[in-house]
């Protein structure tokens, strides 16, 4: 038996393979939106206008090494709910920076992306083998 009383969003199936729908507050009027499966809901969203709601998939985090440094880089996938423009992009936030990609321009940095992590690897071996 689970004691996880935590609320848990509601989830509703959709007509539309790939999709759910989920509450939102649309001026405080409760209405059910079309949600892709990779959006993580709509609890706590109240906009004004349905044009305003956006969708957001889960964040992942590229934590600091340092002692007290939350994060270094913060990324996650959105797309407008409604609008001429509801394909989804790529978010990356450095704190003072976001950049908004398109999929393909996402999938080229993170390439670039693992060739710096490598690099980063070759200089630490380098430097581990110079103590030695």
């Amino acid at each position: 038996m689970s004691t996880d009383n935590t609320p848990k969003p509601v989830v509703l199936a959709s007509a539309t393979p790939g999709m759910h729908l989920s509450p939102v507050l649309i001026s405080g009027v409760r209405a059910f939106v079309e949600c892709p499966d990779w959006c993580e809901g709509h609890e706590g969203d109240s906009p004004a206008f349905l044009p305003d709601l956006s969708h957001y998939s889960q964040q992942v985090a590229l934590r600091g090494p340092r002692e007290g440094a939350e994060w270094l880089l913060l990324a996650d996938l959105r797309a407008d709910a409604f609008g001429p423009d509801t394909a989804p992009r790529v978010v990356v936030d450095a704190g003072d920076d976001i950049v908004e990609m398109h999929p393909a321009q996402a999938l080229k940095w993170a390439d670039q992306v693992t060739a710096f992590a490598d690099r980063i690897r070759s200089i630490a071996r380098t430097a581990t083998e110079g103590q030695a």
